[in-house]
């Protein structure tokens, strides 16, 4: 008699009556989130806790989570602890998260988290304790002491919250200042009334708001947008050029500005109030670029409309069809083709010919990227787009430098072979750095330095390599200092002036003003990361500035010559990735229920979770899931940066982590040999 099937019934009958006993109510909460395409979605994020050791589960529902959400949920465990009283060690916490997106990436759900973590950990000794409001939205990081941060894609997520019946929508004190748009007032006009948008400044400040009743509006101050007031910046002769650049920037931009307002207006394919809020906004950004101007930040200015200038210019090109953008694509190769690097460089203009030369690999960096994936997709996406038009606006800054270069290249020429075993010595410290960083600002610029050295531009990689030294020196300087220290030690615009303003280099002093404007608006608004990129653009400078120091002292005696390469760019040693924070992820199928019901249907999924368990113990059944293998997870990374789902960034930090991991699982028994990006594509497109 086989008595296999009556054993597994048995297993499961005895699991699912124990496990009623100790099953748990649940908090649901929305966490809104911003798409591949730029359209706002609001995600439902489930909170629950048991009575356990200390786990903390995340199950996403058909997604990849990445390490900053684990962090993000982890910290506002953290957080929601110390305000409930409930210690960690001794409680199971599940946070499932039905998404829509591929991946999971980023902080902001951080607040949401906290929220339904502390109201499920009041919960587990007081079954009648209140419940939070069902018509709740919340976005905003979260910190450990339980402070709100600021994140981006406001406006987005507001457009559809107010589109749900969600009638509460709480974010970060000062997300409005530092978005310079009365978030209140625009939620208030594009839901006509009903939602209603107010800022927190910490995980215990929203308690006054979630409890209150479903439906009723809060009794919560206005947020004030405070103006940017600027000290006066006394720029150098040396720097006028960026000024009349910044200028031509803003022009641009405030043309950009208005096709768009045309052109929402003619479509009627938004409301009234989304187009008035647009344009208040970004009117508001080309405002600050002129005030930037005015009071001597030129590359702040000129940066400011740059980014505004892209983004204006992504929203105008909505529409274009594959045929046209492939034409514009050719357009620009043709125009990188024609830019030409080999120029006069003499001790007077080596700067700013290294200046434009790197916006020229920034740019054709950026077009490779961008024409890769509309070749492998022949998809138009937002990010697609603002790529293009990023790569666009490079070159030109690129021209207008090398064109400034030309003007002040007085006395003889440089030889530019006397920098190489420099730049190879700059490299390799650098390529230290990188290996381990998850810092992508700091894997462009060593992707971008490869380039220029592969191309025996060793000038231009010299200075691009700064980023990265100057990044490297940034996170020495603020690990382990707590928010308020790093006021403390950073927060004043005199701290800034201890260190010795740049004496010659030109580029360190407008990266020195920028620091300069970072610090006042980021006292403005409130906003730590603004501190800590005051600091990284000071560090910036002052890496500058020894940088053309040394760059003159190589020109007059350069080292001696070696027969030493660099690792070509296809074979880069994968991304160090940081030690996981005590979380683990599931993937699993969408269930869409009432919350009862999910609480039996639960019950009924573990236990047959265990029946199989015990199946395959008798050898007579295989798991119906199980964890994906890296190769596996690299195919869905592949297939979500095709559709447009995930952002290049994260394809990038995600694919180094499952690469390496690929990489250990090749070499072991039973496993096939990893295929590359490529040849998976390849085969997806047959």
């Amino acid at each position: 008699m086989n008595f296999k099937p009556l054993f597994l019934s048995l297993v499961a009958f005895s699991l699912l009556v124990t496990l009623v006993g100790v099953a748990s109510a649940t908090t649901q909460i929305y966490a809104p989130a911003v798409d591949s395409n730029g359209k706002g979605i609001l995600t439902p994020v489930t909170v629950s806790v048991t009575q356990g050791t200390g786990r903390i589960r995340t199950d996403i529902q058909g997604s990849l989570i990445a390490t900053e959400t684990e962090n993000s949920i982890r910290t506002a465990a953290e957080a929601a602890s110390v305000e409930s009283g409930v210690g960690l060690n001794n409680v199971d916490i599940n946070v499932d998260i039905e998404s829509q997106a591929e991946v999971i990436d980023g902080p902001s759900g951080g607040m949401a988290f906290g929220i339904g973590i502390y109201n499920e950990l009041l919960h587990l000794n007081n079954a009648n304790a209140a419940n939070i409001r069902t018509d709740l939205v919340v976005t905003g990081a979260i910190t450990e002491d339980g402070r709100s941060e600021k994140v981006g894609g406001v406006e987005e997520k507001i457009n559809a919250a107010s589109q749900s019946n969600a009638k509460l929508m709480l974010i970060a004190a000062g997300q409005s200042t530092n978005d310079a748009l009365d978030y209140a007032i625009y939620a208030s006009e594009v839901s006509n009334g009903s939602l209603q948008v107010v800022e927190v400044q910490s995980l215990a400040d929203s308690f006054q708001y979630v409890y209150t009743p479903t439906g009723s509006r809060v009794a919560a101050p206005d947020a004030i947008i405070q103006p940017l007031v600027l000290d006066e910046f006394t720029a150098t002769q040396r720097t006028l050029h960026v000024k009349q650049i910044a200028l031509q920037e803003i022009q641009v931009s405030r043309n950009e500005l208005a096709k768009v307002s045309r052109k929402i207006t003619a479509n009627g394919d938004e409301t009234q109030s989304e187009v008035n809020a647009i344009i208040r906004a970004v009117n508001e950004s080309i405002k600050n670029a002129e005030q930037a101007v005015e009071k001597g930040y030129y590359y702040t200015g000129a940066n400011s409309a740059f980014l505004a200038r892209i983004n204006l210019q992504a929203v105008n090109a909505e529409g274009v069809t594959v045929v046209e953008f492939q034409t514009m694509l050719n357009q620009m190769e043709t125009d990188l083709n024609a830019f030409n690097t080999s120029v006069k460089v003499t001790g007077d203009n080596f700067e700013d010919v290294a200046a434009a030369r790197m916006r020229y690999w920034w740019a054709y960096t950026r077009f490779e990227e961008t024409k890769e994936t509309f070749t492998n997709t022949k998809t138009i996406t937002v990010t697609v787009v603002r790529d293009y038009y990023n790569a666009g606006a490079w070159l030109d800054a690129a021209k207008k430098l090398i064109q400034h270069s030309q003007t002040i290249a007085t006395g003889s020429e440089e030889n530019e072979f006397n920098l190489r075993e420099y730049s190879l010595d700059v490299f390799e410290k650098a390529e230290k750095i990188a290996n381990a960083s998850t810092d992508s600002e700091v894997q462009w610029h060593l992707k971008t330095a490869k380039k220029e050295i592969a191309n025996a531009d060793y000038l231009t990689a010299i200075f691009d390599l700064q980023f990265v030294l100057s990044a490297d020196s940034t996170v020495k300087q603020i690990t382990g200092k707590t928010p308020e220290q790093l006021v403390a030690q950073y927060g004043e615009i005199n701290t800034l002036n201890v260190y010795n303003r740049p004496t010659s280099s030109t580029w360190a002093e407008l990266y020195y003003a920028n620091a300069i404007y970072n610090l006042q608006d980021a006292n403005r608004s409130q906003d730590l990361s603004g501190i800590v990129n005051s600091v990284r653009l000071k560090e910036l400078s002052l890496y500058f500035d020894e940088a053309k120091e040394q760059t003159i002292r190589e020109y007059a005696n350069p080292r001696p010559t070696t027969n030493r390469t660099i690792t070509p760019l296809n074979t880069l040693p994968p991304i160090a990735q940081p030690q996981q924070p005590n979380v683990t992820a599931t993937i699993t199928q969408d269930i869409n229920s009432n919350a009862g019901t999910l609480q039996i249907i639960a019950i009924v999924i573990v236990s047959i979770g265990i029946v199989i368990l015990a199946g395959i113990i008798l050898g007579n059944l295989k798991p119906l899931n199980r964890h994906l293998d890296a190769r596996e997870v690299l195919d869905k990374l592949d297939q979500a940066l095709v559709s447009g789902r995930i952002s290049e960034a994260t394809y990038k930090r995600l694919k180094a982590k499952y690469s390496a991991k690929a990489k250990e699982e090749k070499h072991k028994p039973g496993t096939n040999r990893l295929q590359t990006s490529k040849e998976r594509l390849k085969r997806k497109r047959k």
